[in-house]
């Protein structure tokens, strides 16, 4: 493989220490290498400022959701209102 700029081993050729890496399955291929083990920590507890936000956002969500579905819905009623025979659109009292 010559003016390629790649090496015996990038091409997939193997030594005679890495034929011997292939195990009983045997096969042509090259050994089969895995990458290194790599071990995920914790972090530990998120902090408390963290939580708090998190916990605000939630509640702050939900009180928007439930104002828009209130927005909505009252309009709805608004229109069923002024389609009613004999009722005015809207009446301060009663």
């Amino acid at each position: 493989m010559s003016g390629t700029g790649v090496n015996a081993t990038q091409a997939g050729d193997t030594t005679e220490a890495e034929s011997d890496q292939v195990g009983e399955a045997g096969g042509a291929g090259p050994a089969v290498k895995t990458a290194p083990k790599t071990v995920v920590t914790s972090a530990g507890p998120a902090p408390r400022s963290r939580v708090l936000a998190g916990a605000g956002l939630f509640v702050l969500g939900f009180s928007v959701l439930f104002a828009i579905e209130g927005v909505a819905i009252g309009g709805i009623g608004t229109a069923l209102q002024s389609h009613a025979v004999g009722r005015p659109a809207y009446s301060a009292c009663c």
